[in-house]
């Protein structure tokens, strides 16, 4: 399975700093070394927040049958439903920062969702 690699610079990052492409590519880059994931290609968003610059649908349209990689969930939004709607709608979705706990820890927070759903 080949590679999508999801980096959202975030303004005013400074090199090296986790919002920084340095700190995302490096990240990534070793995270796809270590679990074997190859052909990687490289999406950035420029966007001041999560997909505001190239958009979901583009992501969900790119990813195909890429596994997608990026750093960590709040590089795609900061709201947990958000987060759990579209990447379960995914093929395969990994952490760098995290590893590959979204496996286990999806169905734990799908039901966290549902509560939300309730009480907002």
């Amino acid at each position: 399975m080949s590679t999508l690699a999801y980096v959202r610079i975030s303004r005013g990052a400074k090199p090296g700093a986790y919002g920084s492409f340095e700190f995302q590519k490096d990240a990534i880059e070793r995270y796809c070394n270590e679990h074997g994931l190859s052909d990687v290609k490289w999406l950035i968003d420029y966007g001041n927040s999560g997909l505001n610059g190239i958009g979901k649908q583009t992501l969900k349209s790119l990813a195909g049958n890429h596994a997608v990689v990026m750093t960590g969930p709040d590089r795609f939004s900061r709201k947990i439903t958000e987060c759990l709607d579209f990447f379960t709608t995914l093929p395969s979705v990994h952490f760098a920062d995290f590893g590959n706990i979204w496996k286990d820890v999806a169905p734990m927070l799908s039901r966290m969702r549902l509560l939300e759903r309730d009480v907002v």
